[in-house]
């Protein structure tokens, strides 16, 4: 059978697409920080409910590699307990049976590419940075079909606007295509992820990876 491995914004990217009849937009390619960028509504911890999602930002152990747009090193997709995912998204999902004592689960990819149920959100290790902060996000502002970023401009603009924003003129190479976009952008590709970062991390050869 098919393996499909995705690292952490690949799982919601993949998921909104399937799903892009219902949601009514179309996700843009870029990593987690982008993800985090079009949900501007803000949750505490007692507000998640099943479908919302749980962002980390982080400090790289690696000091020589770029940080991503808000230090936003991973995200996951919040479950909460069995009953509580059964009655709100009406879905019974074996791996959260499993877990009886699971009050705040999440489903995300972690190491290798591999989706799996985690049992809490809380205490995530990481090989390859310290967690700094969690963000909670709720998607309703994706549930009515907007998916607009807040705060960074996100790939080239259009050429009209880039032109004005320009003078008039079209450089080669500007801010909009220089390698600090390309750290945050994503092909949508899905590949296996060799580390446990659960970043869409960029590279030279395959810029981004979902």
């Amino acid at each position: 059978p098919h393996q499909l491995f995705l690292d952490c914004c690949g799982l919601v990217r993949r998921t909104l697409r399937d799903l892009e009849p219902e949601f009514r937009f179309s996700i843009g390619r870029w990593n987690q920080a982008y993800q985090l960028d079009t949900l501007p509504l803000g949750l505490t911890r007692v507000d998640l409910v099943p479908g919302d999602l749980v962002f980390w930002s982080g400090d790289f152990l690696d000091r020589a590699r770029r940080p991503f747009k808000f230090n936003c090193v991973h995200v996951e997709i919040y479950l909460g307990s069995w009953s509580e995912c059964h009655s709100h998204l009406g879905l019974d999902i074996p791996q959260l049976a499993a877990l009886p004592s699971a009050t705040c689960a999440t489903l995300g990819s972690r190491r290798g590419g591999v989706v799996q149920v985690h049992e809490t959100f809380e205490n995530k290790p990481s090989s390859t940075y310290t967690v700094t902060d969690v963000f909670f996000r709720s998607i309703e502002t994706w549930l009515d079909g907007n998916c607009r970023p807040r705060t960074f401009q996100w790939g080239p603009l259009a050429p009209p606007a880039r032109a004005a924003l320009l003078g008039g003129k079209f450089p080669a190479k500007s801010a909009f295509t220089d390698d600090k976009t390309a750290q945050d952008s994503d092909d949508g590709t899905e590949r296996v992820n060799n580390d446990d970062t659960g970043s869409c991390n960029a590279d030279a050869s395959a810029v981004g990876g979902g």
